[in-house]
């Protein structure tokens, strides 16, 4: 009875090992490489992604999935050298499918041990994120096509300025040195930004909430000189990520920081 129980218990690592394989097997993109790189196997999501059939790769070198320069270079040879080390590697990685046709994805190189502890082959989990690759360079050209026309300042979650754009620093007469770092209060009355009111739009902006032609940022901004008043038409967008970006609503929400794009219009002078 005791060595059935040693027998299960020495099969018990071995089949939870392949289930958790099979598991991965049926939602990431798998391939097996020799520590040489030649190409063992792989998994039907990854032949799907890249556009091969199983045959078409089987005993090829997986600089077939990259750039010809990249494949020449110390970079790429290094990227080996470190996985026949048993060192894992994970990353974004630019892959080249079937036909040349360019792949994102986010992946891991994980050598494989064998019982001496030395890397028998190398397993690569990856998955497609081409699509958010084209999202996030959209994004990006939007943000630089606003940049052109509009005053653009970043903010962190909590009103720190983080950089600005040219049109904003000669709209407010700043440079960006003099603001980085300083608190978006900088630019409104000092009685306003100790309101309430105040406090509660830069919770709202923390929560991730939209706020178009806000009125903060709408109300009389001070300008570096202090007898200089400018009134901005803007909104503030939380972005996806850790920072804050002000950008106008037509711009998808980026990463977490909010971004803030403007247009200053006059204030005249009162007739007294």
């Amino acid at each position: 009875m005791l060595g059935m129980f040693g027998g299960r218990a020495a099969k018990r690592p071995q089949e939870d090992a392949r289930a958790l394989l099979e598991a991965a097997s049926r939602s990431l993109a798998m391939i097996e490489f020799s520590l040489d790189g030649t190409i063992l196997s792989a998994n039907q999501n990854f032949l799907s992604a890249m556009g091969y059939d199983l045959d078409e790769i089987v005993g090829q070198h997986h600089r077939l999935f990259v750039l010809p320069a990249y494949a020449a270079s110390e970079e790429y040879r290094t990227f080996w050298d470190s996985l026949r080390r048993g060192e894992h590697k994970s990353a974004e990685y630019l892959r080249l499918g079937k036909g040349g046709r360019e792949i994102w994805i986010q992946a891991t190189y994980n050598p494989v041990l064998g019982p001496d502890g030395t890397p028998t082959r190398v397993m690569k989990f990856a998955t497609d994120i081409s699509a958010q690759k084209r999202r996030s360079a959209d994004f990006e050209g939007q943000l630089a096509a606003i940049s052109k026309s509009q005053a653009v300042i970043e903010f962190t979650p909590a009103g720190e300025i983080l950089t600005a754009n040219q049109n904003f620093l000669t709209v407010m007469g700043y440079r960006l040195e003099e603001i980085a770092g300083r608190s978006h209060a900088m630019f409104v009355p000092e009685d306003f930004a100790r309101t309430p009111q105040y406090r509660d739009f830069w919770a709202a902006l923390g929560r991730g909430e939209y706020r178009p032609r806000s009125s903060c940022a709408s109300a009389r901004v001070g300008a570096k000189s202090g007898s200089r008043r400018l009134t901005i038409r803007s909104s503030m967008r939380p972005a996806v990520s850790s920072r804050w970006s002000n950008t106008p609503p037509t711009s998808p929400p980026a990463s977490r920081r909010s971004t803030h794009s403007a247009r200053a219009l006059p204030s005249w002078p009162r007739a007294t």
